[in-house]
């Protein structure tokens, strides 16, 4: 039986979407189209290194911002994001072994209507900002590839 191993990935992802704010508290965003481009290369327990990769159009999402503090240079939101499934969940890629399904990480959409809450800080300086988040993924229900 063979095994494999990821040993690099690089995503690209282009997003094109519009944002609208009612206040200097909530932001709302919606991506219209998110174009992904994905990039793995393997190796099998025999030794044979091979890429799988996979590039479309992903999931359409809305996505709210709520600051929550500011003091200073310091901001907290949170983050309210819902995923709308428009990207493909079922594609192969050719592998010196067989063509394969490519696994769930690497398709470009989830198959459900996705939540994802989140936590974001910002802090900013005169010339630059920095930042970090975290957020989770809740999937609603089971894709059609279960």
């Amino acid at each position: 039986m063979v095994q494999v191993a990821p040993t690099e990935e690089d995503v690209s992802e282009h997003i094109i979407g519009a944002s609208w704010s009612s206040s200097d508290r909530l932001t709302v965003q919606v991506s219209f189209v998110a174009f992904k481009d994905i990039e793995r290369d393997y190796v099998a327990n025999d030794g044979t290194r091979f890429e799988m990769d996979n590039d479309g159009v992903g999931d359409i999402a809305v996505v709210a911002y709520w600051r929550t503090f500011r003091q200073g240079r310091h901001q907290f939101y949170l983050q309210g994001r819902f995923s709308l499934p428009s990207g493909k969940t079922d594609e192969d890629s050719s592998t010196p072994f067989g063509n394969w399904r490519l696994p769930y990480c690497m398709q470009i959409g989830s198959g459900t209507v996705d939540f994802l809450p989140g936590i974001v800080y910002m802090g900013q300086a005169q010339f630059f900002s920095w930042g970090a988040s975290a957020t989770g993924t809740l999937h609603i229900a089971e894709n059609s590839e279960d």
